[in-house]
């Protein structure tokens, strides 16, 4: 189990790890929509998700 690391937000093209499908996947902000919902371009898959802050970490 990863240690649990609060973010309270993110630049553009921050590394980030989203929650997704029970596990951690690598990505890249690449947008934000309001004050607490980050898009996440993932590139080994070439798709982009819309993710809340909640579960988003910074990538280490």
């Amino acid at each position: 189990m990863p240690p649990k690391v609060l973010a309270t937000g993110f630049s553009l093209y921050d590394a980030v790890d989203a929650y997704d499908n029970n596990g951690w996947w690598v990505g890249t902000i690449s947008g934000k929509r309001g004050s607490d919902h980050y898009y996440i371009f993932f590139n080994t898959c070439g798709v982009e998700i819309l993710y809340p802050l909640s579960r988003l970490r910074p990538h280490l």
